[in-house]
């Protein structure tokens, strides 16, 4: 009976330890993911802020104009 506590003791504990690997694990790739999604964003901005500082098309010159 004592061996089986023993092994139930060591079962949990090695699920507490292999979860709180997993989570860190989650958590640091959530972290890498949002850098990601932080780089694009800002490379989508630059981006987005050169094309706004282009005209269109001829017609729409003047209000180009006056976002500048």
């Amino acid at each position: 009976m004592t061996i089986f506590f023993m092994a139930l003791a060591a079962y949990i504990v090695g699920w507490l330890l292999c979860n709180l690997f997993f989570v860190r694990l989650i958590q640091r790739d959530k972290r890498s993911q949002r850098m990601a999604c932080r780089r694009i964003a800002e490379e989508y901005f630059r981006l987005a802020k050169g094309v706004r500082s282009l005209p269109v098309d001829p017609e729409s010159e003047e209000e180009w104009a006056k976002n500048v």
